[in-house]
């Protein structure tokens, strides 16, 4: 499950915060050993749509790939 699919399911799940993570690719799908950074997250609230959650926690997510991606082409990442 990726993007907004995983957001409509925080929605549905009831969770009371989101966040994202970036992650490197294994052959199993979203391997905790891949994990590079999370955003901080952001509060889920009971009239949240998937469009709605996603403007609040895309800024966020934003600077954290501007961040790894600095951190990655210094040669700071495992």
């Amino acid at each position: 499950m990726y993007g907004a699919h995983v957001t409509e399911a925080v929605i549905k799940t009831g969770c009371k915060e989101n966040g994202s993570t970036i992650h490197f690719v294994f052959e199993k799908y979203d391997d905790p050993k891949g994990i590079i950074a999370q955003t901080r997250t952001v509060p889920v609230y009971p009239n949240d749509t998937a469009e709605i959650l996603l403007t609040r926690q895309l800024p966020l997510e934003q600077e954290l790939y501007i961040e790894v991606i600095k951190q990655f082409s210094k040669g700071k990442l495992p």
